[in-house]
């Protein structure tokens, strides 16, 4: 693959909302982990 033609292909506005639903993604999970690990700690108790 070429890379000139990879990157060409890629407009900052579809890099930025990507990067935008990437990093929401991966707060709601880390939001989510932290939940699940709360409610683990009760479960111990």
């Amino acid at each position: 693959m070429d890379q000139q033609m990879i990157f060409g292909d890629i407009t900052s506005t579809n890099f930025k909302k990507q990067f935008e639903l990437t990093f929401e993604a991966f707060v709601k999970n880390m939001a989510v982990d932290k939940l699940v690990d709360s409610n683990n700690k009760k479960e111990q108790n």
